[in-house]
This record gives C-alpha cells, structure tokens and sequence, in this order.
C-alpha cells in the first residue's frame, strides 16, 4: 500500500521538525506531548528517549488517567 508506506517516511521526519524547528530545546529540558500513542508521538519518544539529545520526553494518552478525582 503506498500511502501507509509513505507514512514510514513522513512521522520521523514530523517528530524531529516538531522538535528542532519550533522552539529552542536545551539539554535537560522536558517535552510534553499529548496523543502519544500515534506514530510521531512514539518518534518523539525514540528520537529523545535515547538520551542522545539530553531531553526528557514526557507522554499523555487520551483517557488515561492515574489519579481519580471521585
């Protein structure tokens, strides 16, 4: 199928834009992200979860919650 090999390409190439082009990011900062269960989420992770970049990737899933407030 082309089109979902041509997802292959484009979520790494999204996740490092994401993290290089909008904002300044500084080793040992922390980067939230919401929706992390989508392919670039898990591409933000893999791109800084390695520790190569000195970033903290911090992940949210719709749904998920660890606290109850009830």
């Amino acid at each position: 199928d082309p089109v979902a090999g041509a997802v292959l390409a484009i979520n790494p190439s999204t996740a490092y834009r994401m993290l290089s082009d909008f904002v300044k990011l500084n080793k040992g900062d922390y980067v939230l992200q919401n929706a992390a269960n989508s392919a670039v989420g898990r591409c933000v992770i893999q791109l800084n979860g390695s520790g190569n970049q000195g970033l903290f990737p911090q992940s949210a899933i719709l749904g998920w919650f660890p606290y109850s407030h009830s």
